[in-house]
């Protein structure tokens, strides 16, 4: 029995009550519901090598190359070999004789007129989407719904996803369907269509599926595109929609060039958004056993403000410009923003994150990352958040700019050059080493024996707890161990040794320089009157009262006591 997959004439109101929500649902009527529902057999291919006749469009240029183009990007979503022959039985004959648009199963005739949507054929048009659309259907798929000829969304929609969101074998826009404000054509099929041949040619009888390997070298998609069908900025390869299908190689997903700022995501199923329009580009997400087969590695933002979501794979994220928020998800995962005030998230894995010029915020997350500020006033945090926790051990880097940077757990804190403020109290069990860099900086160390070193400036240093090594450095520093027997050293610089009501009895603590008249010991006022000053073989010896105990530092390099006591401030 023949049947024709047309689009020339009038519909007719099926009355749907309710949209039916599921993909899966939708998938299968695309494959084999159509059929069902308007009685015939359902129909295919024998196999994916698809014998085509394009004679008839030899003196129609235009659409020639758009029947070759539209075979070439079925031949990039799966492994169907479309081979020209030039007499007898074919599975495919392209023709022209009609002035509508049409696949004849009996015939084999794939008719699209030469006058169809006024004879454009280019590529990022409706005539080109044709082809891809008449070639869908001679692969064996499909409308998206019971509907034949022309139709609605309000009249004759089935289900909610049937759209050229989810569908080239739909008749209905993203926008008709209220899934989107803008207009766009597509220059693939999409991953409904993908799936619902998949299903067909690569499902076994028990349900499992064969392994598909597509695209599997190294591919560029979107502006830049090594596929022969990149975007453009301008034109009309600014306004179209596709699905990328690939399974193997170092593969990239290239916004750089769009005109708005972009979502783009590398999750395999998700999508994206680029040039202004909303969720025109997804990525299939497919049933090889090895579910990183279909990770896109790299993704490239805009020169606007990007939201930039990598996969669980190894990725490379980079914002370019404008202010972007960028997330590496799992996997060992290198995020750069460039230019602008960006927000970059490790999340888990072994991340390296570069803020790059402007005032970034960086979450290193979970693993042993690696954080760089950059140029700019930037906030880091070696975890995920906030007052959060992480086990990995990070190395941060402020760069230039006045930071805050939050460590944790075995941290190495690099603040650089600027007034930075350092915070390490969210430890996880390990100490920090903290380089303050260049500049006036206060640094807070964790409960654990910590290295803080002040650098250039007038630096305030804390322990907090722990037995920690305090280091001013140049410039005029405040060193305050807290708990612990911390040991002191001021360098140049007129210093200020710290002990407040926090001493511990029966702890003794070391400064290993001190200069008269010039460095300061500021103990509490509580301490008054319970303060013993002595000379020992190595140096002087600061004794405290507490309780029925003391607590001592000891001042090594000089044995002059007056100078000691003349240094002391009560607070």
């Amino acid at each position: 029995m023949s049947y024709v997959f047309d689009t020339r004439a009038q519909s007719s109101d099926l009355g749907f009550d309710a949209l039916d929500p599921s993909f899966d649902h939708y998938v299968d009527f695309l494959r084999r519901g159509y059929w069902q529902a308007r009685g015939f057999t359902e129909f295919r291919q024998s196999d994916l090598i698809v014998q085509v006749n394009l004679t008839a469009l030899n003196s129609y240029t235009s659409q020639l190359v758009a029947a070759r183009a539209a075979m070439a990007k079925w031949s990039q979503m799966l492994p169907v070999t479309f081979q020209e022959v030039f007499s007898g039985a074919t599975d495919v004959n392209f023709g022209n004789s009609d002035t509508g648009a049409y696949f004849d199963s009996s015939t084999h005739l794939l008719n699209v007129g030469p006058t169809w949507w006024g004879g454009d054929f280019s590529i990022g048009g409706y005539g080109y989407q044709t082809f891809v659309h008449e070639i869908g259907h001679a692969l064996g798929l499909g409308h998206g719904g019971n509907y034949n000829f022309n139709a609605t969304f309000a009249s004759n929609a089935q289900f909610a996803l049937d759209s050229w969101q989810y569908s080239i074998m739909s008749y209905f826009t993203p926008v008709e369907a209220g899934l989107t404000s803008r207009e766009y054509y597509l220059i693939s099929p999409r991953s409904a269509d993908v799936e619902a041949l998949v299903r067909k040619y690569f499902m076994n009888p028990d349900g499992s599926f064969q392994q598909v390997n597509i695209n599997t070298s190294n591919n560029t998609y979107g502006f830049g595109s090594n596929d022969g069908f990149a975007l453009t900025s301008s034109g009309r390869l600014s306004a179209v929609g596709f699905t990328i299908h690939d399974t193997s190689g170092w593969d990239t997903l290239d916004f750089s060039g769009s005109t708005t700022g972009t979502i783009l995501s590398l999750i395999p199923g998700a999508f994206s958004s680029v040039n202004g329009f909303d969720n025109n580009i997804d990525i299939y997400n497919g049933h090889n056993a090895y579910q990183g087969d279909y990770f896109i590695e790299v993704g490239v933002g805009s020169a606007f403000n990007d939201i930039i979501t990598g996969n669980d794979g190894v990725n490379g994220l980079y914002g370019n410009g404008g202010d972007d928020w960028i997330r590496g998800n799992g996997g060992n995962d290198s995020l750069f923003g460039w230019t602008g005030n960006d927000s970059l998230d490790g999340s888990e894995g072994d991340d390296f994150l570069d803020g790059g010029p402007g005032d970034d915020t960086l979450y290193g997350g979970t693993g042993n990352d690696s954080l760089n500020g950059g140029v700019g006033n930037d906030a880091i945090f070696s975890s995920t958040y906030y007052g959060s926790v992480s086990s990995g051990v990070s190395t941060i880097d402020g760069g230039d700019g006045n930071d805050t940077i939050h460590a944790n757990g075995l941290d190495t804190v690099l603040a650089g050059a600027g007034d930075d403020t350092i915070f390490g109290t969210n430890s996880y069990g390990g100490y920090v080493y903290v380089d303050a860099g260049a500049g006036s900086d206060q640094v807070g160390g964790t409960v654990n024996s910590d290295i803080l070193i002040g650098n250039d400036g007038a630096d305030y240093l804390y322990g907090y707890g722990g037995n920690d090594a305090l280091y001013g450095g140049n410039g005029n520093d405040v060193l305050y161990g807290g708990l612990g027997a911390d040991r002191y050293e001021g360098g140049a610089g007129a210093d200020i040794f710290q002990f407040m009501n926090d001493i511990q009895a029966n702890t003794v603590e070391a400064i290993a320089d001190f200069t008269a008249k010039q460095d300061l010991f500021a103990l509490s006022s509580a301490y008054i009157g319970k303060t013993y000053v002595q000379d020992t073989a190595n140096g002087v010896f600061i004794s405290v009262a507490v309780g029925n105990n003391y607590w001592g530092t000891m001042v090594y390099g000089t044995h002059d006591v007056s100078a000691v006591q003349q240094s002391f401030l009560y607070v």
